[in-house]
C-alpha cells in the first residue's frame, strides 16, 4: 500500500488536461476579420484560453470594445433585402433566410442587422425602403482596430497577434463557414475551461507559460483522510480476500483488483479521471489469474455469472446515460464509472460462481456512494453546479462486498 500512495502523485500530474493551443490561436486569428457577432466569441472570457499570452490577447480585444461601447454588428447589403424581404414580413422568417451569418458585402446601399443573444431586429426603415446605416456600423469596425492596436501595443502584444495571425491555418473562401468553423472553435474553448474548473477534483493545474504545454497537473499527494480510509480498506480487504474461498491463484487475482481498485479511487477523486494504464493492467491482470484459478480448479462455468452480470452492469449504465443525455442533454454517469463497474463486479463474482455476490456488491457500491454523496453536501465540498466522482466509490464497493460474503458464509479457515 505504501508503495501505491508513493506512485499516485506522478499518476495524478499524469492525468489530461483539456486545451487546444491551435485552435486558441484561431480564435485569436478571427478577430482581424471582424466578427464579433459570432454568438460563440461573445460568450468567451480571457480566462478560458489556456496559454497566458492568448488571454492577454483577449483581455486587449475586451478593453477595446468597452471603449467603442458596443458589439460590432454585421452588415447585409439592401439588394439582398430588397430581393429576400416583403413588406411586414416577421423578422424570425427574414432570419431563416439570412441565415444569421450573411456575408458582409461593403457598400454605401446596406443595412445593418444587429446579433443580440440569436435576437435580430432591423435598425431602421422607412415604408418599403431600409435607412441606409452602413456608415456608422464601419465608424464603429474602426474606431475598435484602432483601440485594439493600441491595446495590443500598450500590453507588448502586437508582435504576437501578428505571428499568430500569419500562422493561421483557416481558409477564408466563404464568410458562413468560416464563421461557422470559429463558433465550434470557440465552444470548444468553453467546453475545456468548464472541464478544468469544475471536473479537476482537488488536483492543482498550474500555468508554465509554455505554448506547446502552457499547463499541466500538480504531482499531488493523497490527503491524511484518503491514506487512512485506503489503509483501513486494505487491512480488511485483505484480511477477507485471504479467507475468501478460492485457490492461490484466485486470492491473488483479488489481492491485484484489490490494490488497483485503490489506486483508481484515489487518482479519480484527484483529478475526476480513470488512470486508464492503471485501471487495464489492473483488470488484464484480475481476470486473466481469475481465468487460470477456475481452469485449475475444474470451475470454468463459473465465469458465467461474473460475465453475464458484468455485461448486465454495462448495459444498465450505458441506458441511464442514454436516459439522461435524452432527458437533460447530459451523461448521467461516465464513462469512467462503467469501465470500473465493469472492471469489479465480475471477477469476485466469478470466483464466487453466485449471482448474489455480483448483486450485493452493486448495491453496496451504491450505498457507498449515495454515503458520500450526501457527507460531501453536509460539509459543504460539494457544490450544485459541481459533478460528483462516483468512481471511488463503484471502485472500492467490491471489498466491501468481500467482505460481506466472508462474513455471510464463514471463512475458510486459510487465514487469520
Amino acid at each position: 500500500m505504501y508503495a501505491i500512495l508513493r506512485i499516485i502523485p506522478k499518476r495524478t500530474a499524469s492525468m489530461p488536461l483539456a486545451y487546444n493551443v491551435k485552435e486558441e490561436e484561431e480564435i485569436i486569428a478571427s478577430l482581424k476579420q471582424n466578427i464579433n457577432n459570432v454568438p460563440g466569441l461573445q460568450l468567451i472570457t480571457a480566462e478560458a484560453f489556456a496559454y497566458p499570452v492568448h488571454a492577454e490577447i483577449w483581455r486587449c480585444k475586451e478593453r477595446a470594445m468597452v471603449t467603442v461601447g458596443q458589439e460590432l454588428i454585421p452588415v447585409a447589403s439592401v439588394d439582398w433585402v430588397e430581393n429576400n424581404y416583403t413588406p411586414g414580413e416577421s423578422f424570425s422568417n427574414l432570419v431563416k433566410k439570412l441565415k444569421m451569418n450573411q456575408a458582409v458585402k461593403v457598400g454605401t446601399d446596406s443595412i445593418t442587422i444587429i446579433n443580440n443573444e440569436y435576437e435580430l431586429r432591423l435598425i431602421a426603415s422607412t415604408g418599403d425602403k431600409v435607412g441606409f446605416t452602413y456608415d456608422s456600423w464601419l465608424s464603429k469596425v474602426t474606431e475598435f482596430e484602432r483601440e485594439f492596436t493600441l491595446e495590443l501595443n500598450r500590453s507588448g502584444l502586437m508582435e504576437n497577434y501578428q505571428k499568430i495571425i500569419n500562422s493561421s491555418l483557416v481558409e477564408i473562401n466563404d464568410l458562413i463557414i468560416y464563421e461557422d468553423k470559429i463558433n465550434e472553435f470557440a465552444s470548444n474553448l468553453i467546453s475545456s475551461y468548464e472541464d478544468r474548473t469544475s471536473y479537476n477534483g482537488v488536483n492543482e493545474i498550474i500555468s508554465t507559460n509554455e505554448k506547446e504545454k502552457p499547463l499541466v497537473r500538480e504531482a499531488t499527494r493523497p490527503n491524511v483522510s484518503m491514506q487512512v480510509v485506503a489503509l483501513v480498506v486494505t487491512f480488511f480487504g485483505s484480511i477477507a480476500i485471504l479467507n475468501f474461498e478460492s485457490n492461490w491463484l484466485g486470492r491473488v487475482a483479488l489481492l491485484i483488483l484489490l490494490v488497483a481498485s485503490l489506486e483508481w479511487a484515489i487518482v479519480d477523486l484527484m483529478t475526476m479521471y480513470l488512470d486508464d494504464k492503471a485501471f487495464y493492467l489492473g483488470v488484464s491482470l484480475g481476470w486473466g489469474l481469475t481465468i487460470l484459478s477456475l481452469w485449475e480448479q475444474h470451475r470454468l462455468s463459473q465465469l458465467i455469472p461474473g460475465v453475464v452480470f458484468t455485461l448486465a452492469m454495462v448495459v444498465i449504465f450505458e441506458g441511464i446515460n442514454k436516459y439522461f443525455r435524452y432527458r437533460r442533454g447530459m451523461d448521467g454517469l461516465g464513462f469512467g464509472d462503467t469501465l470500473i463497474i465493469v472492471g469489479t463486479v465480475g471477477i469476485p463474482t466469478a470466483l464466487a460462481g453466485a449471482w448474489v455476490l455480483g448483486y450485493r456488491i452493486v448495491m453496496l457500491s451504491f450505498i457507498l456512494g449515495i454515503m458520500g454523496f450526501f457527507y460531501m453536501k453536509i460539509v459543504n465540498k460539494h457544490k450544485k453546479t459541481q459533478p460528483f466522482a462516483f468512481g471511488p466509490y463503484l471502485a472500492i464497493g467490491w471489498v466491501f462486498g468481500i467482505i460481506s460474503w466472508v462474513l455471510t458464509n464463514g471463512i475458510s479457515g486459510l487465514a487469520f
